[in-house]
């Protein structure tokens, strides 16, 4: 059984999507209808804790900096279940949780290595071993059409998932889960600030004049005031400091 989900969709984002989803034979709903529910069910397991009321309160006013058109979406009542469950319990907006992932659909690698902050195409032959031309002789074993079913009905970010667990399993632990990484305005050319609303979860100390914001803020100071001209103590000659030492 179907029914309507009813998001406010960056209309550039949209207008890409629908152009690709069309090239590619598919129906929309269809396939996001297994898109968004993999992405609802995984979530929890890659944001660690729920916005705070002021957090979600900043990011909804971020979506108000995109242009944003009405769009229904005809999903499965269990798939706007675990959509509407999943946003509940980490206090996620959902239309931040859409424009995310239709997002994330459409990135290419340049935009992803910006978000991970992973160099993936320098690090690619260790990431897929033997397997980079798979996908080329995959149809010889089950045939065209099993190939496009399978890539359709499983994790739509696999490969990334592949390479942000590769990363973290080397020790990188500045890197990531898929969702935890943010989108920030300084990645774009343009700083537009509606570029936050592409987040599910957003840190306190990135929403402007917000105590965690003025504390990170001071820390800065603190680490690097020693470094600063300013610094009385760094003004002090060569053997005065060893003195006071």
């Amino acid at each position: 059984m179907k029914a309507q989900l009813l998001a406010k969709v960056s209309k550039p984002l949209l207008n890409k999507f629908n152009t690709t989803i069309e090239r590619a034979c598919l129906r929309r709903d269809a396939y996001l209808d297994h898109v968004f529910a993999h992405e609802a069910n995984i979530l929890k397991d890659e944001i660690q804790c729920r916005n705070s009321p002021e957090a979600r309160i900043y990011l909804q006013n971020r979506l108000e900096d995109l242009e944003r058109v009405p769009v229904n979406f005809s999903l499965s009542l269990t798939t706007i279940a675990a959509v509407n469950r999943a946003c509940e319990d980490l206090n996620v907006i959902r239309d931040c949780f859409i424009n995310r992932v239709l997002f994330l659909l459409q990135a290419d690698i340049n935009v992803i290595e910006i978000i991970t902050g992973i160099e993936i195409r320098k690090y690619l032959p260790d990431i897929l071993g033997d397997h980079d031309r798979d996908y080329l002789y995959a149809p010889l074993w089950g045939g065209g059409l099993s190939v496009v079913s399978e890539i359709v009905s499983s994790d739509p970010f696999q490969a990334l998932r592949n390479a942000i667990d590769h990363f973290r399993e080397q020790g990188n632990e500045s890197v990531e889960p898929l969702h935890a990484c943010l989108i920030i305005p300084e990645m774009f050319s343009k700083r537009p600030s509606g570029a936050l609303a592409l987040n599910c979860y957003l840190p306190d100390k990135h929403i402007p004049d917000s105590p965690a914001a003025k504390r990170a803020a001071e820390d800065l100071d603190e680490l690097f005031g020693e470094l600063t001209p300013g610094n009385p103590r760094a003004l002090k000659p060569e053997k005065e400091r060893k003195k006071a030492l």
